[in-house]
């Protein structure tokens, strides 16, 4: 039976990550390896969104002609707030994966191995790698024996195309029976990406979707249980955008010019 303290287990993943991104005692378990014939890690760029436009100062987004346009910065801010919990965990594992070098196992697979040490405490990541048909196959398990988590199992997933497509699947080592409460899922091509996160647990199927296709992005919420859908669109070429969601303008698409200022939608066609 698994032992834990669940008040710090609610943020043990995101802390260990963020300790060892930020330089803390990190060692390299694995002994010299030739890392090219491991699997391809995905640049995590591929499965990050890109909201830099809404970063405007407060002064340039509180006019009385730019509510439009205020209004879907703050609702991207939340959304960004949501979706980096999510994708803290493999950019950190990855970014320290590309410092490390893998060891094969005599399965074929390849494993990489980072250490956290803390005075007398430590927590171990390892990541394992396997190429399959074409594909590669991903686990990352962490270890914390003070916090009672022994191998457990944080995300798996799959990617191809060197990186360029795939997804990961989330659990929650918190949660009776370590259930799966998340999916993220990407697809980077020449000309359009795409990244998706899908909820599974507290509101199952509810899905966000962000899309780059050019100089257009666009965010778009899928709610499963009411069946509703609303969007947040822009241009970082013209600058001009829209939303539609159901608890503003009436539930209309409200939209904004290239001066980031209100103005009536173009009749749909």
């Amino acid at each position: 039976m698994k032992t834990r303290n669940r008040k710090t287990l609610g943020i043990v993943a995101l802390a260990v990550a963020s300790s060892l991104l930020a330089g803390g005692c990190v060692s390299d378990d694995a002994p010299t390896a030739p890392a090219s014939q491991a699997p391809t890690l995905p640049d995590t760029s591929y499965f990050s969104m890109n909201v830099d436009f809404f970063r405007t100062p407060a002064k340039e987004a509180i006019e009385a002609s730019q509510i439009n346009f205020l209004n879907a910065a703050v609702r991207v801010a939340v959304i960004k707030t949501v979706t980096d919990i999510v994708l803290t965990p493999p950019t950190a594992a990855f970014a320290l994966a590309l410092r490390s070098v893998p060891t094969r196992q005599p399965d074929g697979s390849w494993i990489w191995v980072y250490t956290y040490v803390h005075g007398t405490r430590e927590a171990q990541i390892r990541l394992r790698g396997e190429s399959s048909s074409g594909r590669s196959l991903w686990e990352l398990r962490i270890t914390a024996l003070h916090l009672g988590l022994d191998g457990e199992l944080w995300f798996d997933g799959e990617t191809s195309s060197w990186g360029r497509e795939g997804f990961w699947r989330f659990y929650d080592f918190n949660k009776p029976g370590d259930p799966m409460v998340a999916r993220l899922e990407w697809e980077q091509t020449t000309s359009l990406k795409s990244v998706s996160f899908i909820d599974l647990y507290t509101n199952p199927n509810d899905r966000i979707s962000y899309r780059e296709g050019g100089a257009d992005r666009s965010i778009d919420f899928n709610d499963a249980s009411e069946g509703a859908e609303w969007f947040i669109r822009w241009n970082v070429a013209t600058n001009a955008g829209s939303l539609m969601v159901p608890d503003y303008n009436n539930g209309d698409e409200a939209c904004w010019d290239s001066e980031r200022n209100d103005i009536d939608c173009a009749p749909a066609l």
